[in-house]
């Protein structure tokens, strides 16, 4: 389990809930992105729900057989 930090681009920001699944840095200077690190780093430890969070997120939402339902549902829309 790791710890996301990345900008709101594209489908990252419907994945990435900030402070709930990750962060999200709106400006992605060196100094926004330090700063963030710097957090991570100190409450590493205290960050085990989010880590978790973000597990389960990945699994409901990615796993295979979810992915697998996903494209039979596409497919079967597309036959009929």
């Amino acid at each position: 389990k790791i710890i996301v930090i990345t900008t709101p681009q594209g489908a990252v920001k419907d994945t990435i809930q900030d402070g709930h699944t990750g962060f999200l840095i709106e400006s992605p200077t060196a100094q926004a992105i330090a700063k963030k690190l710097e957090y991570v780093f100190m409450n590493y430890e205290q960050l085990d729900e989010l880590k978790n969070n973000a597990y389960q997120l990945v699994k409901e939402r990615y796993s295979l057989p979810k992915m697998l339902e996903g494209y039979h549902t596409l497919y079967s829309n597309l036959v009929e």
